[in-house]
């Protein structure tokens, strides 16, 4: 059958088989695609609209939504595998306000998806999608990647004029993440969602624009950074970086980032954001500025690894603290934890605690340690002048040096003063010292301590 000026599908559900519409068709109720049809342009009107490509088949035209909102007219290609071609089109509208869902089992584009109406979805839920085309957000439109949908992206993905684009599924990034443009839209890696980057550096730059973590993961790989971009952090618990190298700082702000084993990165900096270390991590890179520094669930033992600092940040109204959260934490610094901005507090609060790095406060600062347990110290422990090191429990120094500069340690909590024992080291230089008392340990006939 071919058809000159076009046709019109209304009620129940219809066929077309071996069809060539050169003109419009209009569905405004179920019509099947079968046997090679084809059509220039089909208009999808009101919310009982639904083309239902048959297996095999492939779009050469343009498809486009007419209707009111809220209604969503589904576009349905069924079980099996089905292409847009290069000529293919697919686009909600800008003068409608229907939205948009492309559903089904495997699905290739080479032609053009675009969502185009201000603030109108279009909804891509296919199981596998490879696009080779071109995916465009434009015009305040959003496109919605369905939570179950996997997909790769060899083609183009062009965002701009305040667009939305939604990544609730998997995008698999080890083969590259094709060519982006980004001008004015926002993309957000939402909750559920995984991107696969394991073997592959992805950079976020001008080309991409920076992305939201909105609750879903990135695994693997490299992460990158240049100009000026980002990955900005939401205040979502679920948001997760796992074995992941980033190439640079970790803006986290007032957000929230759980960080799974083999993560590392080179600066991490919080404005009363949270960091939540998983088992098996370590510290590699600096943190500073005030929020919380804490470890999932269960029994975690989390080391800050030589040349890793935890510091509080001058320009950061707030306190600093590393906890157990909802964990057993165990705690061992290596590394070099400093307060060194006047009024306030760095709190280091585990369940067990040990130092064989550097505890520092200067500058008016307090640093307080006060895990659950006693504690000890083999490394060093600097107190500057009108600074406070507080400890509620006192520690046992097995090793190293505690070395006071006009400032003061306070070996206090819940009104009972705690012991400093000196076992082995030195305790040296001019300060206040609030404690029960101070045990030097006397070995081989020689006391040790100053």
């Amino acid at each position: 059958m071919n058809v000159a000026v076009g046709a019109r599908f209304t009620g129940a559900a219809g066929t077309l088989s071996g069809a060539t519409i050169n003109g419009e068709l209009r569905v405004e109720g179920r019509v099947r695609i079968a046997g090679g049809s084809t059509f220039t342009t089909a208009r999808l009107s009101g919310s009982g609209a639904e083309l239902l490509f048959l297996s095999g088949e492939s779009l050469t035209g343009t498809i486009f939504t007419d209707g009111p909102r809220p209604f969503s007219t589904p576009l349905v290609f069924s079980n099996g595998t089905y292409s847009i071609a290069p000529t293919g089109v697919i686009r909600t509208d800008a003068s409608s306000g229907a939205g948009l869902v492309i559903m089904g089992h495997t699905l290739a584009n080479a032609g053009r998806i675009s969502s185009q109406a201000y603030a109108v979805s279009l909804s891509l839920d296919a199981s596998t999608f490879t696009n080779s085309g071109t995916l465009e957000v434009k015009d305040g439109g959003i496109l919605n990647f369905g939570g179950g949908t996997t997909w790769t992206n060899p083609g183009t993905v062009a965002l701009s004029s305040g667009g939305l684009l939604t990544m609730p599924g998997f995008f698999d990034a080890r083969g590259g993440i094709g060519t982006w443009s980004n001008s004015n839209a926002e993309v957000r890696i939402m909750s559920g969602s995984t991107i696969l980057n394991t073997g592959n550096t992805l950079t976020l730059n001008s080309s991409t624009g920076s992305w939201r973590l909105f609750g879903g993961t990135i695994s693997g790989g490299t992460l990158a950074f240049a100009d000026g971009r980002t990955l900005d952090i939401t205040p979502i618990d679920s948001n997760r970086l796992l074995g992941v190298t980033v190439d640079g700082g970790l803006n986290v702000g007032n957000g929230r980032v759980r960080i799974g084993a083999g993560t590392t990165f080179k600066g991490a900096r919080l404005a009363g954001g949270t960091l939540t270390f998983e088992a098996g991590s370590t510290i590699t890179g600096p943190i500073s500025g005030a929020g919380t520094i804490e470890t999932s669930q269960g029994s975690v033992t989390l080391t800050l690894a030589a040349g890793a600092v935890i510091r509080t940040e001058v320009g950061v109204v707030g306190n600093l603290t590393i906890a157990s959260g909802a964990s057993d934490l165990t705690l061992r610094n290596e590394g070099l934890v400093s307060s060194q901005v006047s009024g306030q507090t760095l709190r280091v609060s585990p369940s067990e605690f040990s130092n064989a790095g550097t505890l520092e406060v200067r500058d008016g600062g307090i640093l307080s340690i006060a895990p659950f347990a006693a504690w000890t110290n083999a490394g060093t422990i600097e107190v500057g002048s009108g600074s406070i090191f507080h400890t509620p429990i006192g520690y046992t120094q097995t090793a190293g040096v505690t070395r006071l500069a006009n400032g003061t340690l306070e070996a206090d909590g819940f009104g009972t003063l705690g012991t400093v024992i000196i076992a082995s080291g030195r305790l040296e230089g001019r300060g206040t010292i609030r404690a029960s008392g101070i045990r030097r340990v006397i070995r081989r006939g020689r006391r040790v301590g100053s």
